[in-house]
């Protein structure tokens, strides 16, 4: 879910080329961005590498035990999805 809604987000930025630089709340996203305009490869690059991290985070978590990682996954899911509501209907 976590890696899905992260997609999504990247998606939108390619479908709102037009007017992400207006849209967009995410200071560092936004450097970024303005980084390369054209065709947002640090925007993507950056994106990737911040989502896999933070799954690879979350695996590592789940596999060593740590009693709390369903707390530590849930927490960052709840967010996913409240961004996700965000990033639809807002």
């Amino acid at each position: 879910m976590i890696g899905l809604i992260s997609c999504y987000d990247m998606l939108l930025v390619f479908v709102h080329s037009e007017t992400i630089f207006e849209m967009e709340k995410n200071p560092i996203c936004l450097a970024l961005l303005k980084m390369e305009p054209t065709f947002f490869s640090y925007f993507v690059i950056g994106k990737t590498l911040g989502t896999l991290t933070v799954l690879g985070v979350l695996v590592q978590l789940f596999r060593s035990r740590f009693h709390s990682w369903h707390s530590v996954t849930s927490g960052i899911t709840l967010f996913q999805l409240g961004l996700l509501a965000y990033l639809t209907y807002a």
